[in-house]
């Protein structure tokens, strides 16, 4: 049977094969498997997708699940013993599987409905008909309550519904009756369903899109007279403000946690300016016009067109397998593995991005569209047009250029180094010390779990940083204690257990100004600067918490106009490494860097292995994302009364770790360049370095210094 799954997931990959292992039970419950083990890769999304946040990327993935986990009752059997396989596994893992819920913001939903409608909330899903009755798993049973909800008067509110047209199944989260018809609320784990981070109106997310437009054909196909469609979701303007906080929410606060979208903006042409305007409609008459229609396809994936070719692919015979664009956009397809077994380097998917492969996705996708798969095989003669070695938006495609001339064999020696632009850089940007060399972890959720956060909202729960003053000295500094050789430690976490329902971010403040005052660093002058990794998840938090919390707005304000970004130098291509294959996230340039003989013979006569400070491997947290599951996870555990004084200052401990590492491994590039610079300066330098990527003497990168 189709699903609005499967029909939201075809309308973004365009796949069949992929259609017809949803279809079936082997193939959805190999597809839910690879769903559950597929995280979201913190770094990489900062890395590659800079115009979403990563809540909403968790918010997509819970959905998916919960969508799953609706429309195949026996994916709950493999969900508990998926998660009971990993308890046996991972200490951390078992930790936060325990409170991972996929259907917390569903539940609360239902309580919403309750709170506005009373007694006259029924569940079509369970036996009794109750919202919180034990659950059916036979299908029919839920299509027969369907039937007998609707046909009741005195019923208010359906939820989960179930109905079947043809060979198509559709399962609404939420049905209002209203007096001339029903009203349709799909919810949605979001804080926003549109495409803009703003939450104003504009255009659906393409996967909420053909959610609700396949679910509108199904109940117009069954007769159920829709009068108005939307969207139930998160309020993005709700804050939690309470005493004393008990999870998962107070049902007052429901009101106000909820809010509701049915309209949106459509372009139509004026007839007498001839340009297209913004009109406001309500999604009802957009999805009967047929508005979602995917113009670049000439209509072929509105639903009406959709429909008709996908039903002979679930009953019929294997698709063959297919390799376009559409495998890889969006952190790629779920089979793409699977289905293309040699993706490898040199293959067009691993070309560095910038929001979309290859640096510019149409020019990629014409590539796979002409049969060409390898980096090594883009014509050259096509390189400085598509992918030239300077583009004055320093854009990534300066990356690419570089990973395509090493895929071409024109590149002799691992690193590819712009030293002049290296010297300018560091004597611009670095010369002013203290250096600072900060991070940040924060934590986002769904339903907010300390004071003054809203849905999804991203908190800072702790920072390190490591403070280099003149003439720092490696070999005389204690990582353990961060202290010596001219360069000090600092760090802050929240405390659940202590904290309570406080948010940990005023703490935070509070103890950063206090390490400024230590180390006698004035705030209000530009004589030091912010080393960060990505200065825009840093920028964007200090700049967030200075509206949030007025009083420290000068302070944080500053902070933020001293930020300056240690991955320049390699976004730009200053200093590329054939390893690091078009990425520059932390986890891959310093290992990457660490790993050449060359460099590993400037830190042989150091004290102690610089190596096992760096090493994440052998620390409970070794990731990001683990890293912000995990607090909020403690939060969890706190507001369920049920995490203990020496759980929480383990977890806390781990978590420090991790982060002193990653400031500390941003110290430790900034000194491989400073090394590296000043060999090629006295002409002692025997790193394996290649002059492919110099720029002609009368051009350099705009570098300019940052007061």
């Amino acid at each position: 049977m189709l699903n609005k799954e499967i029909v939201k997931q075809y309308a973004i990959r365009k796949c069949p094969k992929l259609v017809y292992n949803m279809a079936s039970a082997k193939g959805v419950l190999s597809i839910f498997e690879k769903m559950l083990d597929l995280g979201v890769d913190e770094e990489a999304f900062i890395e590659e997708y800079q115009d979403e946040s990563i809540s909403e990327a968790y918010a997509s993935k819970v959905d998916s699940i919960f969508e799953m986990l609706k429309l195949y009752p026996e994916l709950k059997a493999e969900l508990k013993r998926k998660l009971e396989l990993k308890e046996k596994n991972d200490k951390i893992i078992n930790l936060i599987n325990t409170y991972k819920n996929y259907q917390e913001v569903s539940h609360l939903s239902r309580l919403y409905m309750v709170e506005l409608y009373g007694s006259k909330v029924f569940r079509a899903d369970t036996y009794d008909l109750s919202i919180d009755g034990l659950e059916i798993a036979d299908n029919d049973q839920i299509i027969a309550n369907t039937k007998k909800l609707l046909a009741n008067p005195e019923v208010k509110v359906i939820l989960e519904g179930q109905v079947v047209v043809g060979k198509s199944v559709a399962r609404w989260d939420i049905l209002v009756r209203q007096e001339d018809g029903f009203e349709l609320l799909e919810v949605k784990g979001t804080n926003n369903v549109y495409g803009s981070n703003n939450g104003s109106y504009g255009s659906l997310k393409k996967e909420y899109l053909y959610d609700i437009a396949f679910q509108h054909y199904v109940y117009t196909a069954a007769s159920i007279p829709l009068i108005k469609v939307g969207f139930l979701h998160l309020n993005n303007s709700f804050k939690l403000a309470l005493k004393d906080i008990s999870y998962p929410i107070e049902k007052e606060y429901l009101k106000d946690l909820f809010t509701s979208s049915s309209m949106i903006y459509i372009k139509k042409k004026n007839k007498y300016t001839k340009k297209n305007e913004k009109h406001l409609v309500n999604m009802l008459e957009y999805l009967q016009d047929d508005h979602y229609l995917d113009s670049r396809a000439d209509g072929k994936f509105s639903i009406r067109a959709i429909i008709p070719y996908l039903e002979p692919i679930i009953d019929g015979e294997e698709p063959p397998t297919k390799f376009d664009y559409y495998c890889k956009t969006k952190q790629g397809c779920i089979l793409l593995n699977e289905c293309h077994k040699n993706i490898n380097a040199n293959h067009l998917f691993s070309l560095t991005n910038f929001g979309s492969i290859g640096g510019k996705w149409q020019t990629t996708r014409d590539y796979l569209e002409k049969g060409l798969e390898k980096i090594s095989d883009i014509p050259d003669q096509e390189l400085d047009i598509n992918y030239p070695l300077l583009k004055a938006d320093k854009s990534k495609k300066f990356i690419a250029r570089m990973q395509i001339n090493i895929a071409k064999g024109k590149a002799s020696g691992s690193n590819l180094i712009e030293f002049r632009s290296l010297k300018k850089i560091l004597e611009l940007q670095y010369s002013k010390k203290p250096l600072l060399f900060f991070d940040f972890e924060t934590f986002s959720y769904p339903i907010p779990l300390v004071a003054e956060a809203g849905p999804w909202e991203q908190i800072c729960s702790q920072y390190s940083m490591h403070v280099l003053k003149d003439d720092y000295d490696l070999s005389n500094h204690n990582f353990e204690s961060g202290t010596g050789g001219n360069i000090r430690h600092y760090e802050f976490i929240g405390s659940p257990y202590h904290d309570q329902h406080q948010n940990p971010e005023r703490a935070l403040i509070k103890k950063l100004m206090a390490d400024f005052l230590a180390e006698g660093i004035d705030y209000k002058t530009n004589l030091y600067k912010l080393v960060v990794y990505n200065r825009n998840f840093e920028n964007t938090q200090f700049r967030r918490m200075a509206l949030k919390y007025p009083e420290y707005e000068e302070f944080l304000i500053a902070c933020a106009n001293n930020i300056i970004d240690l991955n320049d130098i390699f976004a730009l291509g200053i200093w590329y490494h054939r390893d690091f294959n078009g990425r520059t996230s932390l986890k891959v340039t310093q290992p990457v860097l660490m790993k050449e003989k060359t460099i590993k013979s400037w830190y042989q006569d150091l004290p102690y292995d610089l190596n096992k400070t760096l090493d994440y491997k052998s620390e409970l947290v070794q990731n990001g994302g683990v890293a912000l599951e995990l607090y909020q996870t403690m939060l969890r555990m706190r507001a369920d009364g049920k995490l203990e004084e020496n759980v929480n200052n383990e977890i806390k401990s781990a978590l420090l770790k991790y982060c002193k590492i990653d400031s500390w491994g941003t110290v430790i590039l900034y000194d491989i360049m400073e090394q590296a610079l000043s060999r090629y300066n006295n002409n002692t330098i025997v790193l394996d370095f290649d002059i492919m990527n110099l720029l002609p003497n009368n051009i350099t990168l705009d570098i300019e210094p940052l007061e």
